[in-house]
C-alpha cells in the first residue's frame, strides 16, 4: 500500500503540485511523468503495484492542483518544471517513467543530468516533442471542464518541435521501452528499430493487444513487466 502526500514546489511563477509516497530505502525510487494533459494523479491507484517502493507522480503547470500562469509551457519550461519537482523530491538515482508526450520531456531532463539516473521507462512515444496546434487544444478540452482554456492554448501556442533522436545515445543507463501493437500506438516498427540501434541498453516490449494506452488492456502484464525491470535495478 502507498500512502500519498501532497507536495508543492515553486518555479518561475508557477506552484507545481506533485505526489510522493515514501517507501523502503533499499529499493530504487521511481518518478512518473504523464502525457501532455496529465496532472500525475490519474495513475496514483495503479502505482500501488510498485509498493513498498518510494514513488513520485509529477504534476504540470496549468493542470490539476498546480497553478496556471499565462505563460511558461514551452518544452524547455516543462523540462525545467520536471527538474524542479525531482530536485524537491530528493530521490537518489531514481528510475524515471514517462508516458506519451511526457517521454521527450523526461528525456530532455535526463540528458541534462545523466549521472543522476538509475534507469528510464519510456511508454509508447518517440523522443520527439510535437507541435500541437490550437485546434488540438480545443479538442482536448471537450468533456474536460477541469482543463483551463488559457493553459491548454498556451501549451499549443508555445510549442516547438524538438527532436532528440541524435542526442539520446549519450544515455548509458538501463532503459525499458513499452509499445502498443495496435494501429493507435505511437511507436512504429521503425521507431523501435531506431531505439534499439541508438540505445544498446534498451529492453523493448511490444504488447500486441494494446494501443497507445499500454497500461491497458492487461494491467497485470504491464505492471509485472515494470516491476521485473525495477527489481533487476534494485
Amino acid at each position: 500500500m502507498l500512502t500519498w502526500h501532497d507536495r508543492w514546489v515553486e518555479r518561475d511563477g508557477a506552484r507545481l503540485h506533485y505526489l510522493k509516497a515514501m517507501g523502503a530505502s533499499e529499493l530504487r525510487p521511481l518518478a512518473y511523468r504523464g502525457g501532455a494533459l496529465s496532472d500525475g494523479t490519474e495513475i496514483r491507484e495503479d502505482l500501488r503495484h510498485l509498493a513498498p517502493r518510494t514513488v513520485v507522480a509529477a504534476g504540470q503547470r496549468g493542470l490539476g492542483r498546480s497553478s496556471a500562469p499565462s505563460a511558461g509551457y514551452a518544452f524547455q519550461d516543462q523540462v525545467a518544471d520536471l527538474g524542479a519537482i525531482l530536485d524537491d523530491a530528493a530521490l537518489e538515482r531514481p528510475v524515471l517513467m514517462a508516458f506519451s508526450m511526457g517521454v521527450p520531456v523526461l528525456l530532455g531532463w535526463a540528458l541534462e543530468t545523466p549521472d543522476d539516473l538509475g534507469g528510464l521507462i519510456l511508454l509508447d512515444h518517440a523522443p520527439v516533442y510535437p507541435r500541437p496546434n490550437v485546434a488540438w487544444a480545443h479538442r482536448s478540452r471537450e468533456g474536460r471542464p477541469d482543463l483551463p482554456a488559457h493553459a491548454i492554448e498556451a501549451i499549443a501556442r508555445e510549442a516547438r518541435r524538438v527532436d532528440l533522436w541524435d542526442r539520446i545515445g549519450a544515455l548509458a543507463c538501463p532503459v525499458l521501452i513499452v509499445a502498443g501493437g495496435r494501429v493507435d500506438a505511437r511507436l512504429s516498427a521503425e521507431h523501435l528499430r531506431r531505439y534499439d540501434r541508438i540505445l544498446p541498453n534498451a529492453e523493448v516490449h511490444v504488447f500486441d493487444e494494446a494501443g497507445h494506452a499500454v497500461f491497458a488492456p492487461d494491467p497485470e502484464r504491464f505492471w509485472g513487466t515494470v516491476s521485473d525491470f525495477l527489481r533487476r535495478l534494485d
